[in-house]
């Protein structure tokens, strides 16, 4: 994948390019989990956590997740997905 030209981007859109990169890559739970390991102490948990599944049921988050397990076999190793 080739990165693309950010010089003439705003600080958001590229905050916004880099967190659908994340959850592109990792799904919104990845995402999440990867956020809070690297800014641990810093931020709202509940802004990030409106900002990642916004209006999103516990179904539809519950869906996402299957589905992102179901699509990448290699990275669960023969666990059993709920």
């Amino acid at each position: 994948m080739a990165a693309i030209d950010t010089s003439a981007l705003t600080s958001e859109e590229i905050r916004q390019l880099g967190f659908e990169a994340l959850v592109e890559r990792l799904g919104a739970a990845g995402a999440l989990r990867f956020l809070m390991g690297v800014r641990r102490g810093h931020g709202d948990y509940l802004d990030i956590q409106d900002s990642v599944f916004g209006e999103m049921s516990v179904e539809e988050i519950h869906a996402d997740a299957k589905q992102f397990w179901e699509d990448h076999p290699e990275l669960w190793q023969g666990k059993e997905i709920l």
